[in-house]
C-alpha cells in the first residue's frame, strides 16, 4: 500500500515541483519517498508503506530493462504467480510482490491482471513501445486519478498532486450527482479534467492516442449451482489470503454481522488476533456490547477506544483535506478515528467488513427489489426514490436544477448498463459500480491512508463475488411476512451462525438492536452551529460565492442534516482544493 504519482510527456515538471506535489500524498507511504526521471519522457514518484518484503529492494519506482512501474496495493497470490513466471524463465531479484507485477505484465500483457488476486492501482511505462498503461483492480478498491493536458498524462493515488498541474475548477455535472445521489455516477471527479480509471479497466496512452478496455467485468453467475458451503469456503480462503503480510494484521470489529464474520474467520486462522472497536459514546452502546460478545467468543484480544468528539469544524476540515471531494456520509469520522487508533497501536494493516452489503444484499431497499418488475425504468424509479436526496433540486439555482432534471435519461441509461439477471442483481451491480466505489471504498482508502494504514476488504474478492452471485434472491433476502429472524444477507447470516453467537448472527442491521445512528452521537451535537457559521461567516464567503453559480444559499436554511452535511463538505472542499 502506498501513494503513486507520475507524469509522462514532453513538458515534465521540474524535480522540485514534482517532489512538492508528491509530498502531498506522503502520508500514504511514510516508510520511503522516491522519484525517478527519464528526461523528455517520464517522471515517476512513490510514497511507500512497506507491508511485504520490508527491504529497500522493493522500493519503487521499480525499474527493469523493459519497464518502469509504480503500483499501490497488494497481490495476495504473488508467490504462486512468481513460481509460474520462474517456470517460464523469469529471474527475480526481490522477494516481494512489486517485481511480480512488473514481470507478469512483461510476460502476459493485459492477461496478467486476471492472474493477480488482490487490490491494485498500477502504472507501468513500457520503454519499448513508449506506452503508459494504467490498470485498476476489479472492484476499484484502490483509487487511480488521471489528468491529461498540455501534452502530458499524469496519474496519482489522490487528486491533490494533479490539482497542482493545471487550472482548478469544479465539475458541475459531478456536483449535481453528489447533491442528488451522495456519490458519483461517472468516473469523473469533483475537479474538472480529473477522472478515475474504472474498476477492472486498463487505459493506455501512446502517441497522443488513448485506448481503453476491460480486463474484468461484474458478471452474474448461474444460480442453479449455488451451495451454501461455497460461501463459507470462499470467505475462508479470502480471509486467509488477506492475512498475507510481513507485518502484524489487526481487525476492525464493529459488532455487526460483516466485521464479526471476518474477525471470527481470522481468529480461526491466526492466534493472538487483535481487534479494535471505536465509539463516540461515553458508555457501551450496542456496537461495543456486540463487539465484546464476538471477541470473547472467538478469543480475540479486544481493544475498545472512545474517540474524542473534538472540534467538529476542524475535524471536518482535516477529513475533507484527505477526502478531497465532498462527502455525504458522516461515517468518515469513525473511520478516520479508527485509522489513528490503529497507527498509534503500532499496526499497519487492518481487515474491514466493507462490501458485504453490496454483494449479499444488506440494505433496506433491497427487500423491495423482488416486488419490482424486470423493466429497467421501474427498477430505476424504485431505487431512485429510496437512494436520492429528495429535496436536492430545491436549493440549486434554476439553471442547475433544470440541467439536473434533463439528465434523468442519462441516469436511467447508467442504471441500464448494469442490468444483470434479476432486479436485485441489477441493483447490486449498480451499487458496486458507483455507490460502493465512490462512497464506501474512497472513504476507507483515504481515511485509513491518512495515517498510513492499509485497509483490506476480504468480501471484495473475485471468488467471494462469484459465490455470492450464484445465490438465489430468496436466499439473500426474505420479504415474507411469516419469516422470522434476519431478513437480509440470509446466506451470510447462515455462515455466521456456525461461527458466532446467535445474537450476533441474527442481529438486524437497522432498527432496535441495529447499528448506532451517528447523527445522535456527541460528535454531531454542534453540527447546527458549525453549519450556521459556514453559511454566514466571512471565513467561507469566497467558497460560498464560488459555489453560488450552482447553489442558491438563500434556500438551504432548515435543510435536513444529511443534505446539510453534504453542503458543508462541499464548501470545505471548495475552500481547500479549488481556492487555495
Amino acid at each position: 500500500m502506498c501513494g503513486i504519482f507520475g507524469v509522462v510527456g514532453q513538458r515534465l515538471p521540474t524535480d522540485e515541483d514534482f517532489l512538492t506535489a508528491l509530498k502531498t500524498i506522503e502520508h500514504r507511504g511514510p516508510d520511503n519517498l522516491s522519484m525517478r526521471r527519464i528526461d523528455n519522457e517520464l517522471i515517476f514518484g512513490h510514497a511507500r508503506l512497506s507491508i511485504i518484503d520490508l527491504s529497500n529492494a522493493s522500493n519503487q519506482p521499480f525499474v527493469t530493462d523493459r519497464s518502469h512501474l509504480v503500483y499501490n496495493g497488494e497481490i495476495y497470490n504473488y508467490r504462486e504467480v512468481r513460481e509460474e513466471l520462474r517456470k517460464l524463465g523469469c529471474v527475480f531479484n526481490t522477494s516481494g510482490d512489486t517485481e511480480v507485477v512488473a514481470r507478469a505484465f512483461e510476460q502476459w500483457g493485459d492477461a496478467c491482471f486476471d492472474k493477480l488476486h488482490g487490490m491494485f492501482a498500477i502504472a507501468l511505462y513500457d520503454l519499448q513501445s513508449k506506452t503508459l498503461h494504467l490498470a485498476r483492480d476489479r472492484f476499484g478498491i484502490k483509487p487511480l486519478y488521471v489528468r491529461a493536458n498540455e501534452g502530458n498524462v499524469a496519474f496519482a493515488s489522490e487528486a491533490k498532486p494533479l490539482l497542482r498541474l493545471g487550472r482548478r475548477a469544479i465539475n458541475a455535472a459531478v456536483l449535481q450527482e453528489i447533491i442528488l445521489w451522495g456519490f458519483h455516477l461517472s468516473q469523473n471527479s469533483f475537479f474538472e479534467g480529473i477522472w478515475q480509471v474504472a474498476p477492472g479497466e486498463i487505459v493506455s496512452f501512446a502517441d497522443g492516442e488513448v485506448r481503453r478496455r476491460r480486463w474484468a467485468a461484474d458478471t452474474t453467475q448461474s444460480k442453479r449451482w449455488w451451495k451454501e458451503l461455497g460461501i463459507q469456503k470462499s470467505l475462508e480462503r479470502s480471509v486467509e489470503d488477506h492475512m498475507v503480510a510481513d507485518v502484524p494484521v489487526a481487525v476492525a470489529l464493529s459488532g455487526g454481522l460483516d466485521s464479526s464474520v471476518i474477525a471470527a474467520l481470522a481468529a480461526k486462522q491466526r492466534g493472538n488476533l487483535v481487534a479494535f472497536t471505536t465509539t463516540f459514546s461515553d458508555h457501551d452502546d450496542d456496537e461495543v456490547v456486540y463487539a465484546r460478545m464476538v471477541a470473547k467468543h472467538c478469543g480475540i484480544d479486544h481493544h475498545v477506544v472512545r474517540l474524542p468528539s473534538g472540534d467538529l469544524e476542524q475535524m471536518l476540515r482535516t477529513i475533507v483535506n484527505h477526502m478531497e471531494e465532498p462527502i455525504a456520509n458522516p461515517n468518515v469520522f469513525p473511520t478516520f478515528g479508527l485509522s489513528k487508533v490503529i497507527r498509534d497501536a503500532g499496526f499497519k494493516v487492518i481487515l474491514m467488513g466493507e462490501g458485504s452489503d453490496e454483494i449479499f444484499a444488506g440494505y433496506p431497499w433491497h427487500r423491495a427489489a423482488q416486488e419490482v418488475g424486470a423493466d429497467v425504468r421501474s427498477m430505476y424509479e424504485h431505487y431512485r426514490r429510496r437512494r436520492t436526496q429528495s429535496k436536492a433540486a430545491g436549493y440549486l439555482q434554476k439553471p442547475s436544477a433544470d440541467a439536473l432534471a434533463n439528465r434523468e435519461s442519462e441516469f436511467v441509461e447508467t442504471f441500464r448498463r448494469q442490468t444483470a439477471g434479476t432486479p436485485l442483481d441489477t441493483m447490486l451491480a449498480f451499487e458496486r459500480a458507483y455507490q460502493m466505489q465512490f462512497s464506501q471504498l474512497l472513504r476507507v482508502d483515504k481515511m485509513m491512508m491518512a495515517h498510513g494504514i492499509e485497509a483490506r476488504v476480504p468480501y471484495l474478492y473475485a471468488s467471494v463475488l462469484d459465490a455470492a452471485n450464484r445465490i438465489p434472491d430468496n436466499r439473500k433476502i426474505n420479504i415474507s411476512p411469516k419469516h422470522r429472524g434476519r431478513s437480509d444477507k440470509i446466506a451470510l447470516a447462515r455462515v455466521a451462525g456456525k461461527l458466532l453467537p446467535a445474537k450476533v448472527a441474527n442481529r438486524p442491521k437497522f432498527g432496535k438492536g441495529g447499528t448506532v445512528n451517528l447523527w445522535e452521537t456527541p460528535l454531531m451535537a454542534e453540527m447546527d452551529a458549525v453549519a450556521d457559521k459556514m453559511l454566514t461567516s466571512s471565513d467561507y464567503r469566497d467558497a460560498r460565492s464560488h459555489l453560488s453559480e450552482w447553489i442558491d444559499w438563500k434556500t438551504v436554511k432548515g435543510t435536513p442534516a444529511k443534505q446539510m452535511f453534504t453542503l458543508m463538505s462541499m464548501i470545505m472542499a471548495t475552500d481547500l482544493h479549488i481556492l487555495q
